[in-house]
């Protein structure tokens, strides 16, 4: 263990403090932030339903998705809960 000098800590609290600050806004807003499918450094900045939306549309229209096997609901329950902590 080392011990993290004042300015590092105050950082990191300042970060942390910031981090939360933005997904509270993104919830409230009802905003969603993704990367990009190319995983560069470029994100998508919308309206969570739209973009629900328009993925589903997606997903519908293209032969590159096929459902492989259903969910049961103790998965469902699991993947949902996973969900909600990642958007916390």
């Amino acid at each position: 263990n080392s011990i993290l000098s004042k300015s590092i800590y105050e950082r990191g609290h300042y970060e942390q403090q910031l981090i939360e600050q933005i997904r509270n806004d993104l919830k409230s807003f009802d905003l969603i932030l993704r990367r990009t499918h190319d995983q560069q450094n470029v994100f998508y900045l919308g309206d969570r339903k739209l973009f629900e939306k328009l993925s589903n549309e997606f997903m519908l229209q293209t032969d590159l998705f096929e459902i492989e096997t259903t969910i049961d609901q103790t998965t469902r329950d699991y993947l949902t809960n996973k969900i909600k902590l990642m958007n916390r």
